[in-house]
């Protein structure tokens, strides 16, 4: 009997012994989470300031992107998430977004067309604007409606294909002792960028599902390249400069709240889409892709993990598009 007990206790004393040197810790419990490696440097910025007024919600997904990674400074970056941040636009679930991480946290950010329907269920204000929050294991988002397009439906958003009315926010950390905080470090994020994404300036000209503008003469803001104002500006700018080129009445100018501009059988737009221009064929300086009834001309070319995808002026129709898109061209592309 007392062999019996001295095994039993030499076993248990084996199995404790185990425990001690187990670098793990106590059984049942998950090794803690290796430390976050240093951020990487910025990838794929460029500077892009905030539009004016509702200007966020009307201008290219990827200007958008760009702006909302410019919302804040790096100091403030850094002070919101807690440390050295790395910021990056990329694609994303949500679309073109701004990725920000610093350590645990990973941030990212984007202006959609999701309805607040589908986040959360508690109506709530963030700077006087709809919003909606929810999270889980770890993930925390926030949906703000900054017009009043963001209460309706996507399909009815889709319909005014060319707004992407909700800033979409969403928080992720790594390891479960950091879950409990996520949703608190989004709110304060959130807190901070929607008033800066609704400040005061004149609103867009634009009506709810109704695509066509009122003419109205635009000349280039100062300071803003075609490519980053809202779409109906874009359309409003470049109709001015192709009317008085082409010499057509008011009443022959066709400007769109998708950034289209139409005269007669002359059509103009910025397209996220275009193909690569040659520096051999330049327009107006800029590299160009000429065709009999086509040009166009390269505004900005955006690195991706594949390929590189080309924004660019598309100018169609016309007797001579190439003549007339040398003269167009200067003025428009003016910063």
């Amino acid at each position: 009997m007392f062999i019996k007990i001295a095994a039993v206790i030499a076993a248990l004393s084996l199995v404790a012994g185990c425990a001690a040197d187990d670098p793990h810790g106590a059984v049942g419990t998950l090794p803690a989470d290796p430390p976050a490696p240093p951020p990487a440097a910025d990838r794929h910025l460029r500077p892009v300031p905030m539009p004016a007024g509702d200007g966020i919600v009307h201008v290219r997904g990827e200007t958008a992107a760009q702006a909302l990674c410019h919302a804040l400074s790096p100091e403030e970056w850094e002070a919101a998430l807690g440390g050295p941040v790395s910021r990056s636009y990329g694609l994303a679930p949500s679309g073109e977004a701004c990725e920000v991480e610093s350590g645990v946290l990973r941030v990212e950010l984007a202006m959609t067309k999701h309805g607040l329907a589908t986040t959360g269920t508690v109506d709530e204000k963030v700077a006087g604007r709809p919003a909606r929050f929810a999270s889980g294991d770890g993930h925390a988002v926030a949906a703000v409606a900054i017009v009043t397009l963001g209460l309706k439906s996507v399909k009815e958003q889709v319909e005014s294909e060319a707004a992407a009315p909700v800033f979409h926010a969403s928080a992720t950390v790594r390891g479960t002792e950091h879950w409990g905080s996520v949703m608190s470090r989004l709110r304060e994020l959130v807190a901070v960028i929607v008033p800066r994404l609704a400040a005061p300036g004149p609103p867009t000209p634009f009506v709810e599902g109704v695509q066509d503008l009122p003419f109205t003469p635009t000349a280039p803001p100062p300071g803003v390249p075609l490519v980053d104002l809202p779409r109906p500006i874009q359309s409003l700018v470049l109709c001015t400069a192709a009317a008085r080129l082409l010499r057509k009445p008011d009443s022959e100018v066709r400007p769109s709240a998708t950034g289209y501009c139409r005269i007669g059988e002359v059509t103009l737009y910025v397209t996220d889409f275009g193909r690569p221009g040659s520096k051999d064929t330049p327009v107006a300086g800029r590299p160009a892709a000429i065709d009999k009834a086509k040009v166009e001309v390269e505004l900005l070319r955006l690195p991706n993990e594949f390929s590189a995808r080309y924004i660019v002026l598309q100018i169609v129709g016309g007797a001579d598009v190439q003549a007339f898109a040398e003269q167009l061209c200067p003025e428009v592309l003016v910063a």
